[in-house]
């Protein structure tokens, strides 16, 4: 019968894949992203039922270094996740303004139509 992964084996493995997590946040590989998410999950059910992380054991507090490192890894990816939402938002804002833009110059030269602009230059 397999042993299963000690806790700093599974916390190491969370490090690796939040990384690729990060990096594919940064390049905008949602794919990744996501395949690094699920993987995460599959993680946590097993980190959660692991007898390593009761809070009786006392070789919790060893962990807590490894803990606090991999928060700091996931406040990073968030904010580098809130940095792109933001681009994004502000990206379809302006592209927005200028569907309106366009909206108000055609309007303002009564097309209608497909085919109305090559009436209105003739």
């Amino acid at each position: 019968m397999n042993n299963p992964p000690s806790l700093s084996v599974l916390l190491e493995e969370w490090r690796a894949i939040s990384e690729v997590e990060g990096a594919g946040i940064q390049t905008g590989d949602w794919d990744k992203v996501a395949r690094c998410q699920e993987r995460k999950r599959f993680l946590k059910e097993i980190i959660s039922s692991s007898p390593e992380a009761a809070p009786d054991n006392p070789s919790r507090e060893a962990l807590q270094k490894t803990v606090r490192e991999l928060a700091a890894v996931e406040l990073r990816n968030s904010q580098w996740l809130n940095e792109r939402r933001e681009k994004v938002m502000a990206d379809k804002s302006r592209m927005q303004r200028a569907s309106a833009n366009l909206r108000r110059v055609r309007s303002a030269y009564g097309n209608s139509g497909p085919n109305a602009i090559w009436n209105s230059f003739s």
